[in-house]
């Protein structure tokens, strides 16, 4: 879903995908949705998670699952009441850039490697709204 269904329309005519809505309640009704994915900013993934459970959907909830313990038992309880599941998503495990890091390995480009250390990070402006404690963001 997007904010506009002009917004969603172009979204999916440039991913391929058949249905776009600016209603999460459109999205939600349909029975042959099974589950659906959470990425919005931190402060509302609680809400959202809670809503599509409750719509008696699997949900996955983009990191953080929630902003605090009561938020996360909370969400946990819902599931276990819609039996349904209800899990935090980690998008950085399926990113392009492992299945790169994949093929290298597998191919031997790398050489015989015995350890391996990584650090995931990324670069975010001032602006970005993770720093934005509207959003649940910090510092």
């Amino acid at each position: 879903t997007s904010r506009t269904q002009q917004k969603a329309d172009s979204f999916a005519a440039r991913w391929g995908i058949a249905q776009a809505y600016s209603q999460v309640d459109e999205m939600l009704a349909r029975p042959d949705i099974d589950a659906v994915y959470i990425a919005t900013p931190h402060n509302h993934h609680f809400p959202d998670g809670l809503r599509v459970l409750q719509a008696g959907k699997h949900v996955l909830i983009e990191k953080p699952f929630a902003l605090n313990r009561r938020e996360g038992m909370a969400l946990k309880a819902e599931a276990a009441k819609q039996r349904k599941l209800a899990m935090e998503a980690m998008w950085c495990d399926y990113a392009p850039k492992y299945d790169v890091i994949r093929q290298l390995l597998d191919d031997g480009v790398l050489g015989d490697l015995h350890t391996l250390l990584a650090d995931h990070g990324e670069f975010f402006t001032p602006d970005h709204r993770i720093f934005n404690a509207d959003l649940a963001g910090g510092q």
